[in-house]
């Protein structure tokens, strides 16, 4: 998934897939997560707030399921296969 990056002190970049309906978030640290049935009126006033680590906690977190993304995923475009080299 594309994501934008974002100013904030603890979240990196957001992307969302208005199809699906999924909202993906990376944080500062590097972690990545990715939120289930959050509608595009969210995702658009999250654009929108003053402070993008205040709305997530007040209408993201804990409201929506959830899961993290493994790191691997994050290397790589959604049609790109990682290159793998086997010993023989």
């Amino acid at each position: 998934m594309q994501r934008q990056e974002l100013w904030s002190g603890n979240l990196r970049s957001v992307g969302y897939d208005p199809t699906a309906w999924v909202l993906e978030i990376e944080f500062a640290r590097g972690s990545i997560y990715q939120y289930y049935g959050v509608p595009p009126t969210v995702y658009n006033r999250f654009l929108e707030a003053r402070s993008y680590g205040v709305y997530f906690a007040r209408h993201i977190r804990n409201v929506y399921r959830y899961r993290r993304v493994p790191a691997m995923s994050s290397l790589f475009e959604p049609d790109e296969e990682p290159e793998v080299e086997y010993e023989t």
